[in-house]
This record gives C-alpha cells, sequence and structure tokens, in this order.
C-alpha cells in the first residue's frame, strides 16, 4: 500500500502581493496585479494563470512570480 500524505498533493499557495489594498481606485482604468505561488516541497510551480471573473486573463506564464497589467 502507498502512503500519500495530504501536504504532498495540496496546490501552491498563492498570495496577491499587489495591490496590496481590497479597493483600488484608479484614473485611467488600469492596475497591475502580482502574485506569488509556493508549492508543496516535493512539487513546483510550472506557470501561473490570472483569472477574472472566472474566466482566464491573458495567456498562462512560466514561473512561481507574476505580474499582469489588467
Amino acid at each position: 500500500m502507498q502512503v500519500i500524505r495530504l501536504t504532498d498533493i495540496l496546490p501552491a499557495d498563492v498570495k496577491i502581493t499587489a495591490p496590496n489594498e481590497s479597493r483600488v481606485e484608479t484614473t485611467d482604468g488600469k492596475v497591475t496585479i502580482r502574485a506569488t505561488a509556493q508549492a508543496p516541497e516535493s512539487q513546483a510551480v510550472t506557470s501561473m494563470r490570472l483569472l477574472l471573473d472566472g474566466r482566464p486573463y491573458g495567456r498562462s506564464a512560466a514561473g512561481a512570480e507574476q505580474s499582469w497589467d489588467v
């Protein structure tokens, strides 16, 4: 029997690092979103994708730190 630890199969922990406020006001209607992802030790973050209203925005980007201009 193979033992699988729950912590080994959980998805990456993602943190939005910018904007750092929940309400953002902008004069030009644009905002930059930055995020970092930390995967469990036995896994790696290979790409990230931003979802807006449940829909993909732009293309997937490689790496655990990303930035999107929306």
